[in-house]
């Protein structure tokens, strides 16, 4: 959370509960509230005004942060894709890696440990997922049919 964000958090819980230094307050409430998440922290602030008849401590605060914050991951939790369990790539197969010429030149020799081959997965990425590469040209990545059917592999 940036510090613009925490000090609007702060804001409303001074505006809604008046504490006795708001100076201070503010001041130790800064430090706390930058380590978390600006959405759960607002969310958190609005649900607790209905329950405090002051202005709260700080662990009545991150309780209720905690209540929103696992509320959302679960929620998160529940809309993870099925085939890469939201890491937006599938592994479609392995393969050994090659001894280049550079390497054969410098008497090295390809590892005998196979190296995974992942590819973005075709539920969550079903657009076009060709990127740039850092001189500019274009890496085509497979097709999402393509990927389906090395993962039947």
């Amino acid at each position: 959370m940036t510090e613009e964000q925490a000090d609007q958090v702060i804001d409303f819980l001074i505006g809604m509960h008046r504490p006795p230094d708001p100076v201070a307050t503010r001041n130790a409430w800064r430090l706390h509230l930058r380590a978390l998440d600006a959405e759960c922290a607002s969310q958190a602030a609005i649900n607790g005004t209905k329950v405090w008849d002051r202005f709260p401590t700080w662990p009545a605060f991150y309780t209720e942060y905690r209540t929103v914050a696992d509320a959302r991951d679960v929620a998160a939790a529940s809309d993870l894709c099925s085939l890469c369990e939201g890491d937006g790539f599938v592994m479609v197969g392995t393969r050994l890696p090659i001894t280049t010429e550079w390497m054969r030149k410098r008497e090295l020799k390809a590892s005998d440990i196979a190296v995974e081959e992942y590819a973005a997965c075709p539920e969550c990425n079903p657009s076009d997922t060709s990127f740039r590469r850092y001189d500019g040209s274009v890496a085509k990545a497979l097709d999402p049919a393509k990927v389906l059917e090395l993962m039947r592999k």
